[in-house]
């Protein structure tokens, strides 16, 4: 619930023009990056603004849900881009971020996803296109 709830947030995460809201406490007890982002220490931590812009904004939004709900959606309105983003290449994508944050259990649910998805659509564009994005 707190996750779509910008009530009491204390920090606002960006990425390629999204913004959320988050709080430090949640965030920071479930991801080490976050944690030392959040750090008094530094300019982050101290101006309760964090910027991914490297990172893909689905892929983000679907990391905080992890971090809030301990699970993501990988089909809901909020994981289509413009261009409409299949839910398989979420999945890696979602893959490699959890990698880079360092959220084991986030990469372990991508894959299940991911398997999930590839097993419907493993003769479709999209699949093929994931192998690509994964290799």
């Amino acid at each position: 619930r707190l996750f779509h709830d910008p009530q009491y947030s204390d920090l606002t995460i960006e990425c390629q023009g999204r913004r959320w809201s988050a709080h430090k406490s949640i965030i920071s007890s479930r991801c080490t990056f976050f944690a030392k982002a959040c750090d008094g220490r530094f300019k982050e931590g101290l101006e309760g603004e964090i910027s991914l812009p490297a990172d893909d904004p689905h892929a983000v939004h679907a990391m905080l849900s992890f971090i809030y709900q301990c699970d993501y959606d990988d089909a809901g309105p909020d994981m289509e881009c413009d261009a409409g983003m299949p839910p398989i290449l979420l999945n890696v994508g979602v893959a490699v971020i959890a990698h880079k944050y360092d959220l084991p259990e986030l990469s372990s649910l991508a894959l299940r996803k991911f398997t999930n998805r590839a097993q419907t659509e493993w003769r479709s564009q999209k699949f093929a296109r994931a192998v690509r994005d994964i290799y």
